[in-house]
């Protein structure tokens, strides 16, 4: 019986990714009335793994906040006005956790992460190829494309008429470039044989596509974000890059001064009142006097474009636009989830920063070969050496790309909170359960 159990529980993930569609097409697929039963189709295996291991996950630094996020879920969806469109960004916050949570325990993930990276990447490259023919609009903040392309419609996939934002499809594809980039930088991670010599640079070329197709978005918080990211990878890979950056970043404010403070000043506060920084600036103004107002609960999740117009009517930028967020992380999982929800997930994201720093720290540092390896050759120690080095640089280069991917995101949610309360919401949890992978040894990752 326990062990047909413990089969059982093997499919936890794939259940999940089969339910992830009708949380995620919701609209496409279900009436809203569903939505609650779907979301909690999401817990299923819980009571099966709590009553055959005595636990939900296995130890990490990250339990505890998980839980206090958790626990307090209920209390904003009861604090909501408007409970159906609560339901519906419920879904895409607790898909990410219910994945986290089964890749944790999912004895595949656990003996190789590296299977996460490939997710990451697979679902990075799909945004990358099917995302600019999905775009509800054509940017034009800073290029300028031909008129034939800016009239042509988004392509109607399967009939869905789903549509993406650019700042959402920056977003989204931010955190897999970084992860991915950091892969195409350091190569003494690669397996041996001919796979190893073509793999980084295949990672690389994955990186780059990405992070073309964000350039075309214009998402002028992703530049800043993937700036910040990269610049926090070269500077972990090569530590006396500082000398070379900080002379390029000298030289290019140069020229900025020079030619270009006009143009830079126009795309940083140009297009309508939303997209501006004077627009975001009000947004944000307003947003903290919600939170100010409703700390405890915030105003419900996901009804931010309804609750605000209501609260501040007077303000232009919610009586003539519809906002659909604030455009700030923090200010977003405050008004959605209150005080007690937002220190929680501040919480959860500073001990990802802990375990990745601590990882990052073991750099250089080799498993010990000092014990004796009885009627072993020396050849064998010597390949058994190389393996143990090259799952050390391993771990160090997937720390380096999940920190810059964190980083990123933690800059790109200063002017914007597209990874939150969307679809592509799901994407950090994945960095996150990556991250708590590394947390573990081999041995508590494998201990059911």
């Amino acid at each position: 019986m326990h062990r047909i159990v413990g089969r059982v529980l093997w499919l936890e993930p794939l259940w999940i990714v089969l339910v992830a569609p009708s949380i995620l097409l919701r609209d496409f697929l279900w009436d809203p009335w569903v939505q609650p039963w779907i979301v909690a189709a999401l817990f299923l295996f819980w009571p099966l793994r709590w009553w055959h291991t005595r636990r939900l996950v296995p130890p990490t630094p990250m339990n505890r906040p998980l839980a206090l996020l958790l626990l307090w879920l209920p209390v904003t969806l009861w604090a909501s006005n408007d409970t159906e469109r609560s339901w519906a960004a419920l879904g895409y916050l607790v898909l990410g956790i219910a994945l986290y949570l089964a890749l944790l325990n999912w004895p595949p993930t656990q003996h190789y992460p590296c299977l996460l990276v490939a997710a990451i990447g697979a679902i990075g490259l799909a945004l990358a190829m099917t995302g600019p023919a999905l775009l509800a609009s054509i940017p034009t903040k800073i290029f300028i494309f031909s008129d034939e392309l800016m009239q042509s419609k988004p392509v109607d996939l399967f009939g869905s008429g789903e549509t993406i934002n650019s700042n959402v499809l920056a977003g989204a594809l931010l955190l897999p470039s970084l992860v991915l980039g950091a892969l195409g930088l350091r190569w003494d991670w690669r397996p041996a044989g001919w796979v190893g010599w073509i793999l980084p640079p295949l990672l690389g070329a994955a990186a780059l596509f990405m992070l073309a197709i964000l350039l075309l978005t214009q998402s002028r918080g992703a530049y800043l974000a993937v700036l910040v990211g990269m610049l926090l990878l070269l500077l972990l890979r090569w530590p006396r890059a500082w000398i070379v950056l900080a002379v390029a970043t000298v030289a290019a404010l140069s020229v900025l001064a020079w030619e270009g403070a006009t143009f830079s000043a126009q795309a940083i506060d140009g297009g309508d009142s939303a997209a501006s920084l004077s627009g975001r600036a009000e947004i944000w103004q307003y947003a903290f006097y919600a939170l100010l107002n409703f700390p405890l609960t915030g105003i419900g999740i996901g009804t931010f474009d309804q609750v605000m117009p209501l609260l501040f009517p007077d303000v232009e930028n919610f009586s003539r636009h519809t906002i659909s967020h604030a455009h700030n992380l923090v200010l977003q999982v405050g008004l959605d989830l209150g005080l007690p929800g937002l220190l929680a997930y501040g919480w959860l994201i500073m001990c990802a920063f802990q375990i990745l720093i601590n990882t990052l720290r073991l750099r250089g540092a080799e498993p010990s070969t000092a014990e004796p390896l009885l009627e072993e050759t020396h050849h064998h120690h010597r390949r058994v050496s190389s393996r143990q080095k090259r799952k050390a640089a391993l771990r160090w280069t997937l720390a380096a790309g999940l920190l810059a991917g964190l980083v990123g995101m933690v800059v790109h949610g200063m002017v914007d909170a597209v990874l939150w309360d969307t679809r592509m919401a799901t994407i950090p949890w994945l960095l996150l359960a990556l991250t708590a992978l590394l947390s573990l040894s081999p041995g508590k990752a494998s201990e059911q």
